[in-house]
This record gives structure tokens, C-alpha cells and sequence, in this order.
């Protein structure tokens, strides 16, 4: 599960990354009311068994009609707040640079191996093919870079992040998620 929104006052849509198809949105019919019995199984991070219903023949639209999680990111790491943080940024960011419905079977692999899930800050670099230790703002050059910049699968400094959320629409760069913080390990 990349994400859990709220449709509307009682639905909900889910960002699913599948080992067979990849990235998938699907429709939860009244995933919001409180005696939903998928609500429980749908949140961000967790590792599910799902049963979709394709919505018409054409459409890529689906609706989840069965869940059940059998893992979670967050219990496959250390538990600290830290790797919590990084997990949540890895979902934000593989939401936001996978394509629709291509599958991605080593990004899955990856993604489920217990052993790299120790550093997820790690393995959003690896994913996003970025050496962050290394990396220099793709702007200017700086060596401390802060942020990754996800539109052009770079890395940015401060001084780069605050010029870029001030120029252009900073409420497009904010919504889209465009960037992402580079968490510091401790």
C-alpha cells in the first residue's frame, strides 16, 4: 500500500503497488465508516493480499472487494521513528515516480526484502538510483544537499529548495509533492 485518500464522505481510494501489474489506484466502497471491515488492512505501508474487481472492460479503474494485510513496512524495520519517517518518504516518492499498471518486479523484491529494509533511507536511494552521500545540488552544486527534487530525480541544497518553492506556483510544487526531505541517519 502506497496511500489511503478519502474519496468522499464514505469511500476511499488506494494507491496499491502490485509484484503484477505495479502501481494501481482502486475504489474501497465505504472504507471510511467506522465498522469497515477493509479500513483495518489498508494503511499506508502494509504488505496485503487484495481481491480487485475490475470497474468496466476498458476502464484501469478497480475496486478493492477483499483484503487482508500479512506484513507491514514499519514492523519490517527497526521500529524507530527515524525509519518510520523514511518509509513514509519512500511511499510518497514511489508513489510519486512509478508509472501506472507497468509492473516493477525488482522494485517489489526490493521493497519486501526484510534484510535492506533496515535502511530505507538506503534503499529510496537505490530505488531512486541517487548516491546521496555523494550527490551535489544538481542546481548549484552544493555539497550538503537537503532535499530530493522527485520531477527531475535529482538532489537539491536549502538554498535551491527555498528559491524553487518561491518561484513558479509553490501550492503545485507543495501538492505534487515535488520534493522530498532527505532525512539525516543518526
Amino acid at each position: 500500500m502506497l496511500d489511503n485518500l478519502q474519496l468522499n464522505e464514505i469511500d476511499r481510494e488506494v494507491v496499491l503497488f502490485t509484484y503484477d501489474f505495479g502501481k494501481l489506484k482502486a475504489k474501497v466502497k465505504s472504507g471510511s465508516k467506522i465498522n469497515s471491515k477493509l479500513n483495518p488492512h489498508l494503511q499506508a505501508g502494509s504488505i496485503i493480499n487484495a481481491r480487485l474487481l475490475a470497474m468496466g472492460e476498458e476502464s484501469s479503474r478497480y475496486q478493492i472487494v477483499d483484503a487482508l494485510q500479512t506484513d507491514n513496512l514499519f514492523v519490517m524495520t527497526n521500529n524507530s521513528k527515524s525509519a518510520g519517517d523514511q518509509i513514509l518518504y519512500m511511499l510518497t516518492a514511489l508513489k510519486a515516480l512509478l508509472p501506472a499498471e507497468l509492473p516493477e518486479p525488482d522494485i517489489w523484491q526490493t521493497i519486501t526484502n526484510k534484510q535492506k529494509m533496515d535502511s530505507p533511507r538506503q534503499l529510496l536511494s537505490s530505488l531512486l538510483g541517487l548516491d546521496i552521500e555523494e550527490s551535489r545540488c544538481h542546481h548549484c552544486a552544493h555539497e550538503t544537499v537537503s532535499f530530493i527534487d522527485l520531477s527531475e530525480a535529482g538532489v537539491v541544497c536549502q538554498n535551491c529548495y527555498g528559491r524553487l518553492m518561491t518561484s513558479g506556483n509553490f501550492l503545485d510544487n507543495f501538492q505534487n509533492q515535488r520534493f522530498l526531505k532527505i532525512l539525516k541517519t543518526s
